[in-house]
C-alpha cells in the first residue's frame, strides 16, 4: 500500500514551501540539490524539512496540501509545532465589524428601505446597452471584454454546421 506525504520546508529566506510526495527523503534531496532551476526552492537553499504528515490516500494528501498552501504563516507554524488545537482560533475572523448583526442573508426586522423620489439617477451612472454597443465603466474606459479565443470560435462554428 502506497503512502503519500504532505511536507513543509523552511527556506533560507524564512519562507515556507508546501509540497506533496510519495518519498519524503528523495523529494527533500531533490529540493536541496537544486533540482529544477525554475522551482520556488532553487534560489532559497539551504532548506530544512520542518513538517510532514502521511496519508494512505493520494486524494486526501492533495486536498490537505491545497488547504495548507492557502493557510497563513501562523497556521503553518502551528502545525509545524504540532499545535493542532490553535488552528481553530487562528482561523477565526479577527475583524471587529465582521459578521456583526448578520446572522443570515435576510435583513433584520429593523431594516428600513431607502426611498427618495427626489433622487433620480443621472445619465453618467445609468446606461442602457444594446446588443451591439460596448459597455463602458463610469470613467468612460471600455471594460475588459471576455472574447472567445479564435480557435474556440472556429470549433463552435464547425460543430454548429
Amino acid at each position: 500500500m502506497s503512502q503519500y506525504f504532505v511536507y513543509i520546508l523552511k527556506c533560507a529566506d524564512g519562507s515556507y514551501y508546501t509540497g506533496i510526495t510519495n518519498d519524503v527523503d528523495r523529494r527533500f534531496e531533490e529540493h536541496q540539490s537544486g533540482y529544477g532551476r525554475k522551482a520556488y526552492t532553487f534560489t532559497r537553499r539551504p532548506l530544512e524539512l520542518v513538517f510532514y504528515l502521511d496519508f494512505p490516500d493520494p486524494v486526501q494528501a492533495i486536498d490537505f496540501e491545497k488547504q495548507v498552501k492557502d493557510w497563513t504563516r501562523k497556521k503553518k507554524e502551528a502545525i509545524i509545532r504540532g499545535d493542532w488545537e490553535s488552528l481553530k482560533e487562528l482561523a477565526a475572523c479577527k475583524n471587529e465589524t465582521s459578521h456583526l448583526g448578520f446572522d443570515s442573508a435576510q435583513p433584520d426586522s429593523g431594516f428600513v428601505k431607502f426611498e427618495d423620489s427626489s433622487v433620480q439617477p443621472d445619465s453618467n451612472t445609468t446606461q442602457q446597452f444594446s446588443s451591439d454597443s460596448h459597455p463602458k465603466q463610469r470613467d468612460g474606459h471600455p471594460e475588459r471584454s471576455r472574447r472567445e479565443p479564435e480557435r474556440y470560435r472556429q470549433y463552435k462554428s464547425e460543430i454548429n454546421k
